[in-house]
């Protein structure tokens, strides 16, 4: 390995873990916002923007990798979305 290798690789951080990176706190904490957002509101009377059907809502559990915490969102779904997902 020649020694500008071997600088380089000195100035690499090496983390641990993926969380540990810088940026990633930022990105974590928007997503417990937006998760924490979603889980107390309630969900509008829908209607599916593609065939005008009346949209249903699924209790999900979300967790995020490395938080304890963990949100139960109402996700959107209409028939039509499940009729391609059988296909």
């Amino acid at each position: 390995m020649s020694s500008a290798s071997a600088q380089n690789e000195t100035n690499v951080p090496k983390y641990q873990h993926s969380s540990c990176r810088p940026g990633r706190t930022e990105l974590k904490t928007s997503i417990q916002e937006f998760l924490a957002e979603v889980s107390s509101s309630v969900p509008p009377d829908s209607k599916c923007p593609r065939c005008g059907a009346q949209l249903q809502y699924v209790e999900t559990t979300f967790r995020l990798y490395g938080v304890e915490s963990q949100w139960r969102v109402r996700v959107p779904v209409c028939q039509c979305m499940l009729a391609d997902v059988d296909q």
